[in-house]
């Protein structure tokens, strides 16, 4: 039977509708399968929180007696020099921000997971003693190997990623040598010497009170 003309143009723009939205989510898959640093970009590009957001989270956390710090300086530097200094008494610092490794952070929790399904919880811990060891280098030189790898301060010299920097670190051990022994290469881009002194200064002295954790308050809102 003939199909009239009206019901056969309704039927081809439903059909390239339906088709248009199979091959999106394809699209999508392809542009983020494999590649887990493009999945997470894909997943939070859309998120955004509000200033109310965050204080609500901070009054929460006030309310059931954790400690709150607003930070005067590089929020993971000021995590970093927690986890650093005794005194403080703080185990290890929460991000996954790679910065944490520049600071020389010796007890990083990168990434939380919580399987409801199985019941348990997995934490995804690195510890800088074990990376030294690994990379056989010393703290001095992965400052300058995160550095000169890019970071929130500053870029990569464009070709040169964390691999051939690595292999400088262990021929040459010094950036100041490196820079010496490659006379062709313009390290200019890199900004090096002011990055590295952004790493290396100190957020101001907190007080240590601060950081106690404090009797929760009777609060039926909570």
């Amino acid at each position: 039977a003939e199909e009239k003309k009206e019901t056969k143009k309704q039927r081809i723009k439903k059909d390239g509708s339906n088709r248009n939205k199979i091959e999106e989510p394809k699209k999508v898959n392809k542009e983020v399968k494999g590649n887990k640093e493009n999945i997470y970009k894909h997943l939070y590009k859309d998120v955004f929180i509000s200033y109310e957001e965050i204080q609500s989270v901070l009054n929460l956390l006030k309310e059931i007696g954790l400690p709150v710090i607003s930070a005067n300086c590089e929020a993971e530097k000021l995590c970093a020099e927690l986890v650093k200094v005794e005194k403080y008494d703080v185990i290890g610092a929460l991000s996954t921000d790679t910065d944490l490794y520049a600071y020389n952070c010796p007890f990083i929790i990168s990434n939380i997971c919580i399987n409801k399904n199985k019941g348990k919880s997995e934490l995804y811990v690195v510890l800088l003693d074990r990376i030294l060891s690994k990379l056989d280098i010393q703290k001095e030189q992965l400052l300058d190997l995160c550095v000169m790898s890019g970071t929130d301060y500053n870029k990569n010299l464009r070709g040169y990623g964390p691999s051939k920097c690595y292999k400088w670190i262990k021929k040459y051990h010094t950036f100041e040598t490196i820079k010496k022994c490659n006379k062709k290469i313009n390290f200019e881009p890199l900004k090096f010497e002011d990055t590295k002194k952004l790493f290396l200064s100190y957020c101001e002295t907190l007080n240590t009170s601060s950081l106690k954790i404090k009797t929760p308050l009777k609060n039926d809102g909570i």
